[in-house]
């Protein structure tokens, strides 16, 4: 557990800096991260009015919502609105942070990496800003459909907009309860390959 909670700890302050930076900002955001996370998102609630979440399954969806709603049997996530509170470094308290970042979520929409709309038949407005965490080597089966994967998520982002990266360099499975999973390796090589060879210009890796 320790584990994780460092892992947590060190996705919340990147994406922390990022937000905190004054850069990455507007009306929309859109999230496609892995799971039911949102505890990277604590500080991107007054950067934007819309924050979009899109989860790859529908259980993913119902703990989500279960997080929103504050429902019995949620996930425990206290020790992400404490640190999120630390960041932040003001007097606002943990309980209003989550209450913040229930606010500013309005959407959590089911994806299918498959279809060329990934959320069809819904439409979403294109985004100010695109975050991505540990996703796109869990869904893809090698990295040519890491790359397809990666050019299907990134026309969610308007033209001029930002990206939010955050991925498992160099992984090649991952365990949950004893049982493997393939994940793709790539290497920070690749990902800058991938990244300018689709138009991105990366200011930070």
């Amino acid at each position: 557990m320790a584990f994780a909670h460092a892992d947590v700890r060190n996705s919340m302050a990147k994406f922390h800096n990022a937000f905190s930076s004054g850069v990455f900002k507007g009306d929309v955001l859109i999230d496609i991260s892995i799971g039911p996370a949102i505890d990277h998102l604590y500080s991107a609630q007054k950067n934007f009015r819309d924050i979009i979440l899109l989860k790859p399954t529908e259980q993913s969806i119902l703990e989500v919502k279960k997080q929103m709603n504050s429902r019995t049997g949620a996930f425990d996530c206290s020790h992400a609105s404490t640190f999120a509170t630390e960041m932040a470094g003001n007097s606002e308290r943990c309980e209003e942070k989550e209450v913040g970042l229930r606010a500013a979520i309005t959407h959590v929409v089911k994806f299918d990496p498959n279809l060329e709309n990934l959320t069809d038949p819904i439409v979403l407005p294109q985004a100010d800003c695109l975050a991505m965490g540990y996703i796109l080597e869990f869904i893809s089966k090698d990295l040519d459909d890491f790359v397809n994967n990666f050019r299907r998520f990134s026309k969610h982002l308007k033209p001029g907009g930002h990206l939010l990266y955050c991925g498992g360099l160099n992984g090649t499975f991952y365990m949950v309860g004893g049982e493997r999973f393939h994940m793709v390796k790539y290497n920070e090589s690749n990902l800058g390959s991938i990244l300018s060879n689709e138009g991105f210009v990366i200011t930070q890796l």
